[in-house]
């Protein structure tokens, strides 16, 4: 029973002991990736390699190589570098989000960085291959560019894409922040060379700045201490060149944002042109032109004066001795002294005296906001409010008038009767026209109507009298009365005779079938 209870505790000893040494030290391998790949710069011998743990752990890199394999995937005269610990150490270790760099003498020649490992030369800049490999020669990662053949391309996306060769002052990155993929296409880009800071050595610290992730980058315009990562305001990089210059003062942007060619009553004085300086400095207006279109003969020349940053400037007609057409329309250009068309306008057309005609968003309106000399606004539309209950928002009339429901104005009141001049004594006043008009006469002021005539009450005037087929008015006088025999109540006895003998002959015919039954019963008695 001892003896086994002691292999029991002997056996939880060494499973303690194989647990404890089975756990890893540093992170898998899978977690190093390449980072930068910089196939050549001012001279093509100046190539440069970064790695980069990704992890939060350490990882030990020794004996692993990177291979530069040509565009068809074949081993190349490049051959491998391969990681080997410096003199008196066993491993070399990338810490967590640490990078690992290689480069050519060249490279160090002209950055003065200084770099983990040097290598040879020998990457082509139109494509090409290069792989990751670990100590047991198993491919990590890989970067194809250009040309290359076999990039790391997930088959299922169909047709092979890879990154285009970086421009010659940067070099193939990954893009920071992303994961990585297995798609070159989209884990790399054309990007500034990064510098891991810890490495920068006797670099200048003027051509360089640290990014957000502790790398030194380089500088777009490494001879300009406040650049980052483009030109600063006012400078450019011309193509093929490291420097930057500054852009000459005769062709900076000036921009023209508002016209206004028709103003209230009279326009000289009041029309104005205006130009915006959107750079970061004033901006000399010397030799300047403005322009009249169609023909642009018509020119304005600066001969004094600037425009501050970010600034509006409003020329009024008297100043410039332009004026501006009306209903025609026209543009109008900026040129500078180099003779150059620094800006234009839209054309404008049927300009009311009411707006301008002004760039508003990059579009060119009109507006009725005219704002000479300040940033434009947009066409303000007017806001008809409803109130409940309100049927006229309008102001009253004033005394003696009142609105018109058809014109909606305002109307004289038409004066009362009472106050109007009194009628003649043979006039009254017509309640239709309120004009006053003659009484007719009455009948007993009239002339008597001849014989045979009569007055028409309704016109008053004589007519002639229907007679009814009499001859003479005595005739009428003439006619005597008669007695008429008063036959009412009295019975029609012929009406009466003939009704009823209608109907007895009606019922005989409808009951003839019964009065013949009745009959033979009769006289079979």
């Amino acid at each position: 029973m001892k003896r086994a209870w002691l292999l029991f505790v002997g056996l939880v000893i060494s499973f303690g002991v194989i647990t404890k040494m089975s756990i890893p030290v540093h992170a898998l391998s899978d977690t190093v990736v390449l980072f930068q790949v910089k196939t050549g710069g001012s001279s093509a011998s100046e190539e440069y390699i970064v790695l980069r743990n990704t992890s939060l752990l350490p990882v030990d890199i020794t004996g692993w190589c990177v291979e530069y394999r040509t565009a068809s995937d074949n081993s190349s005269s490049f051959g491998k570098v391969c990681v080997v610990p410096p003199e008196g150490e066993l491993t070399v270790m990338i810490d967590s989000l640490g990078y690992f760099t290689f480069a050519t003498s060249e490279f160090v020649a002209s950055t003065h960085f200084v770099v983990d490992l040097l290598m040879s030369g020998g990457m082509a800049a139109s494509g090409g291959h290069i792989v990751l490999l670990d100590k047991s020669n198993t491919e990590i990662d890989r970067l194809g560019w250009g040309t290359a053949v076999h990039p790391e391309w997930p088959a299922i996306l169909g047709e092979v894409k890879k990154p285009a060769a970086h421009a010659s002052s940067e070099a193939l990155g990954r893009v920071v922040g992303a994961l990585d993929t297995d798609n070159n296409f989209d884990d790399f880009s054309s990007q500034l060379v990064a510098y891991p800071c810890p490495n920068t050595g006797s670099l200048l610290e003027s051509t360089h700045y640290v990014n957000d992730i502790g790398l030194c980058i380089e500088r777009f315009c490494p001879n300009l201490s406040d650049s980052y990562d483009v030109a600063p305001s006012g400078y450019y990089k011309p193509e093929g060149q490291i420097n930057c210059i500054e852009i000459p003062k005769e062709n900076r942007t000036l921009i023209i944002t508002e016209l206004q060619p028709n103003t209230p009553g009279d326009d000289t004085g009041h029309e104005f042109i205006e130009l915006y300086n959107p750079n970061d400095e004033a901006v000399e207006l010397s030799g300047y032109r403005l322009q009249l279109g169609p023909s642009f003969t018509k020119e304005y020349v600066f001969t004094e004066g600037s425009i501050g940053a970010h600034q509006y400037i409003a020329l009024r007609d008297n100043e410039t001795n332009i004026a501006l057409p009306n209903s025609n329309g026209a543009a109008l250009r900026l040129i500078s002294p180099a003779g150059n068309t620094v800006d234009e306008s839209a054309v404008y057309q049927n300009a009311d005296d009411t707006v301008s005609w002004a760039l508003v968003e990059d579009v060119w309106i009109y507006t009725n906001q005219i704002t000479p000399g300040a940033a434009n606004k947009p066409y303000l539309q007017p806001v008809v409010e409803e109130v409940a209950g309100v049927t006229s928002v309008l102001a009253p009339c004033p005394a003696g008038k009142y609105r018109n429901p058809a014109t909606n104005r305002c109307r004289t009141i038409e004066t009362a009767v009472s106050q109007l001049a009194p009628c003649d004594e043979d006039e009254f006043r017509n309640p239709e026209t309120n004009r006053c008009k003659k009484v007719s006469s009455t009948g007993s002021t009239l002339t008597p109507c001849e014989p045979g005539y009569e007055r028409n009450p309704e016109t008053n005037r004589c007519r002639k009298v229907s007679t009814l087929g009499v001859s003479s008015e005595s005739d009428l006088l003439d006619v005597e009365d008669f007695a008429v025999e008063n036959t009412k109540g009295q019975p029609n006895w012929p009406i009466l005779t003939a009704t009823f003998l209608t109907t007895a002959s009606y019922m005989v015919y409808e009951w003839r079938n019964e009065l013949r039954l009745k009959y033979l019963s009769f006289k079979n008695r």
